[in-house]
């Protein structure tokens, strides 16, 4: 059963979701994730894991392609009514890796109602 039962996904949103996993793809050489999928799990009431390194020397890493792709969809569908709960991933290590750059890391998970909402 689907957490949010009475959410159809806009053809504006999934078409929205393709031009982002084929920006995604050009990024990496190998098929990394579908972030469609992981919008899908996102759906069923699961959680998804993203993240990324937010530098790396002196090119864009192709991790933070996938994350920052990710929370523009995240976007969108908080702009198409669905209310998604962002926590950060605190690593025990703070400091840049090795190639240069942080890791940047977040849990998604659809937000439950709010006190006075009614899931129909």
């Amino acid at each position: 059963m689907s957490a949010i039962a009475n959410f159809e996904l806009p053809k504006w949103l999934a078409a929205f979701i393709a031009t982002r996993e084929r920006r995604v793809s050009k990024a990496f050489c190998y098929d990394r994730r579908s972030l469609s999928q992981d919008f899908e799990r996102l759906l069923q009431g699961k959680t998804v894991r993203v993240g990324g390194r937010a530098s790396c020397g002196s090119r864009v890493d192709p991790s933070w392609v996938e994350f920052t792709a990710w929370n523009e969809i995240v976007r969108k569908a908080e702009s198409a009514g669905l209310r998604i709960e962002k926590t950060p991933v605190k690593h025990g290590n703070g400091w840049a890796t090795k190639a240069g750059g942080f890791w940047d890391e977040n849990d998604y998970r659809i937000a439950p109602p709010q006190q006075g909402e009614r899931d129909e």
